[in-house]
């Protein structure tokens, strides 16, 4: 088991023109350079809850201790 570190982000919703939550939680590593990721939330999760080949969580999915 390999722990890694998640963050809740936000980004650029053009319907409303402004920042919203992203419905993933992403890991910095491979990230697209337009996410904003709040630090605060930083949580470590096994690298086996991420979506498998990708450096986010599934849709919907909040770590333990986030709710």
């Amino acid at each position: 088991m390999t722990t890694i570190t998640v963050y809740r982000v936000r980004v650029y919703d053009a319907q409303s023109d402004n920042r919203t939550f992203a419905p993933r939680w992403w890991r910095k590593e491979g990230a697209p350079t337009d996410l904003e990721f709040i630090e605060e939330s930083g949580t470590e999760i096994d690298d086996m809850d991420l979506v498998p080949g990708q450096p986010y969580m599934p849709e919907g999915y909040i770590p333990p201790g986030h709710q």
